[in-house]
């Protein structure tokens, strides 16, 4: 069973408009990654991309961010989690 974590990049994103004008955006990406595919995913604002660049944001994102942040996410939830991998409920003294 896959774990869904979510996960936030922050990069500068350079693309050319529909124009050919060099553009540059600090993005901050929030997305749902399950270990292979980015769902969910919200800009901090709409910098004007078009589909097809939004989409090679989030292939670069979901190839160079992603599993990284989800390995760290997934470890932190290992030493979260008790031995028999649930949650301890909230107070509970270890």
């Amino acid at each position: 069973m896959a774990h869904t974590a979510n996960l936030t990049a922050n990069l500068t994103w350079d693309w050319q408009d529909w124009r050919g004008r060099d553009k540059e955006a600090d993005l901050e990406v929030s997305y749902t990654f399950d270990g292979e595919t980015i769902r969910n995913w919200q800009l901090n604002y709409d910098p004007g991309f078009d589909d097809a660049e939004e989409q090679r944001l989030i292939d670069y994102i979901e190839g160079e961010y992603a599993p990284e942040a989800y390995a760290e996410w997934l470890a932190d939830m290992a030493d979260y989690r008790g031995p028999d991998n649930t949650v301890p409920p909230m107070g509970a003294v270890a």
